[in-house]
């Protein structure tokens, strides 16, 4: 993760309910698990929300070898694979 942390990135911050959903907390997580939830929700490059993101782009995330797709309207983008995982990004 340092690698990402020294280049331009864009994070979708998973909330609470996230972490309950799938049934985690996030205190619990070893720090591997750690690292992957944090991978998994940044994308390479700085984006403004949401004029950044186009509806249903399939975007790749730091976790390598996936994807999540984004859902945009005029207020906020979100990016997730279903399955109530998503994340959001205020305007």
């Amino acid at each position: 993760m340092d690698d990402a942390l020294n280049s331009d990135v864009t994070i979708f911050a998973p909330v609470d309910s996230a972490f309950s959903k799938a049934g985690v907390s996030a205190a619990s997580l070893s720090p591997a698990a750690a690292n992957e939830v944090a991978l998994y929700h940044m994308l390479q490059g700085s984006r403004v929300v949401p004029t950044g993101f186009k509806n249903n782009e399939k975007l790749r995330t730091l976790l390598k070898g996936h994807t999540i797709t984004s859902w945009v309207n005029d207020r906020c983008a979100k990016g997730g694979e279903g399955g109530g995982r998503h994340a959001r990004a205020p305007a």
